[in-house]
């Protein structure tokens, strides 16, 4: 709990001292460095200011990178780190994603291919750290170099993780939300979470820090509704609320939701009195905020977190020592944040077209 506590202090009070140069896919002009991390190898919180290897890898190391999917911006800004640091590092790199969180098979599969690649190192975002376990240990005992990226993983013995904690984003969120309500005068609301896919790690992660967040607090935590975070899916569930429900002040949860709910929002007659919040960036929330239909989101700087996973990866196979977890903290995002901010490292630049493979 100290642990927790220390890092949300941090998260609140967070702000964003890195810059992003250039056009995309200028490898001299992508810097991002230095930035904040936690690094809780010890088990204790240690904030530290990480730069990146600035020397040549000693050859030209190949890198497999396995996503569960490239459908919204946050898993975009993850191909965006990667892809720019390796090429920044004079790496090669190969990027395989399953297509959603359902393609678990694709994905084990997709490991396999890395394998038969013969690959120095793989980077994983994994859809079930369990179901991968096997997979993790079965390469490691090949002397490939393992690291976890983006969806925590607590159980299975990895080189190196670099994630955000889901459990956080959400509280920051939600601590956001009561001081919005404070400031309101209100004294009691009621949310809804909209958790995303029932039995994910992250999913519950979350579902965690949103409860966590309105404990004791004046918002009521109405009810976790669970579902793929696809559009339509979303869709669905937003209107089931609207329907189930008639006295709630915020749907809070997955940044998909925030898209689709505002044109529901606005046919139902209900724009402006139900307030939006995600716990992680897409392209439609942070149009959202721009446009006052999202109230904000927390979240890490995924692109950011993708570059240091990249370099974790290229300074163990260079055979330096790494820290064996780290975290990006989340900074809570408003429209006032979006106005004075550099959104960069939120968000894939404008333009940016996805990229498999840096020879």
């Amino acid at each position: 709990m100290k642990l927790l506590g220390n890092s949300l202090k941090l998260a609140m009070a967070a702000t964003v001292s890195l810059s992003l140069v250039g056009a995309a896919g200028a490898a001299e002009a992508w810097k991002w460095w230095p930035t904040k991390v936690d690094d809780l190898s010890s088990g204790e919180l240690v904030q530290v200011d990480y730069t990146p290897r600035l020397e040549a890898p000693s050859k030209k190391w190949h890198v497999c990178i396995l996503l569960p999917h490239l459908k919204d911006t946050w898993w975009v800004g993850i191909n965006v780190g990667v892809m720019q640091e390796a090429e920044r590092q004079g790496i090669k790199a190969t990027l395989f994603q399953a297509g959603g969180y359902t393609e678990l098979n694709k994905q084990l599969s997709q490991f396999d291919d890395c394998v038969a690649l013969g690959v120095n190192a793989i980077i994983i975002s994994a859809i079930s750290e369990g179901a991968l376990r096997p997979k993790i240990e079965e390469g490691r005992k090949k002397g490939i170099k393992m690291i976890a990226l983006g969806n925590p993983v607590q159980d299975v013995a990895v080189d190196s993780a670099i994630f955000g904690d889901y459990n956080i984003d959400a509280e920051v969120a939600g601590r956001a939300l009561v001081a919005h309500y404070k400031k309101q005068g209100k004294s009691k609301a009621r949310a809804i979470n909209f958790a995303g896919v029932a039995g994910a790690g992250w999913a519950e992660q979350a579902a965690k820090g949103w409860t966590n967040a309105f404990d004791g607090s004046l918002i009521e935590l109405v009810e976790h509704k669970y579902g793929e975070t696809g559009k339509s899916t979303q869709l669905k569930l937003v209107e089931d609320a609207i329907q189930t429900y008639d006295d709630i002040d915020a749907f809070v949860g997955v940044a998909v939701m925030t898209e689709v709910a505002p044109d529901v929002l606005e046919e139902t007659g209900l724009s402006g009195k139900i307030d939006l919040v995600a716990f992680y960036m897409s392209e439609g929330a942070l149009r959202g905020i721009k446009d006052n239909t999202v109230l904000g989101v927390a979240s890490n700087p995924m692109v950011v977190e993708a570059a240091v996973g990249m370099d974790v990866a290229i300074r163990l196979l260079e055979g330096e020592s790494v820290a064996k977890r780290l975290r990006l903290p989340p900074v809570w995002i408003d429209k006032s944040f979006v106005d004075s901010q550099d959104m960069r490292p939120f968000t894939p630049p404008d333009g940016w077209k996805i990229k498999y493979n840096v020879e």
